[in-house]
């Protein structure tokens, strides 16, 4: 199941929450601090949302960081910036988690859902929804 996260809750959750975002969002390794008080403040002031998953006793299985933007073609999409789960999630919490974000992206009016990932199992399981797994992220460090 999934519940939207309060700015109150953000902010009394924020340290375990900046991990779990590092891990599963697809920014290097050595992103900033600066760039996760970003993160925080996009949340606090409603620009992204947070929410958690949890199972049937109630235990934390999953954080979902998403925002909504109208792309170049003018198309309302929501955007899922990091999805991070635990490694027992059932197939009935995924489920139940994609309708309840489905009807959130409907009710802001999106008419598309993306994101980015580097794990098969998540590829297969968007397969499953009829989804499009054709694009993969591409990124060049410049850095090293």
């Amino acid at each position: 199941m999934l519940a939207i996260l309060l700015p109150e809750q953000i902010c009394d959750n924020w340290d375990e929450m900046k991990g779990y975002i590092r891990e599963a969002s697809p920014d290097p390794p050595w992103a900033s601090s600066e760039r996760m008080n970003d993160i925080l403040e996009s949340l606090l002031i409603g620009r992204m949302t947070a929410w958690i998953s949890y199972d049937e006793d109630i235990k934390f299985d999953g954080l979902l960081i998403v925002s909504v933007y109208d792309d170049v073609e003018g198309v309302k999409t929501m955007l899922i910036h990091s999805l991070w789960s635990g490694s027992k999630v059932s197939r009935a919490s995924w489920a139940s988690g994609w309708e309840i974000i489905k009807r959130y992206a409907i009710s802001r009016g999106c008419k598309k859902v993306v994101g980015y990932t580097k794990l098969e199992s998540v590829k297969k399981l968007v397969k499953s929804m009829s989804g499009s797994t054709e694009y993969t992220f591409c990124e060049i460090d410049l850095t090293m």
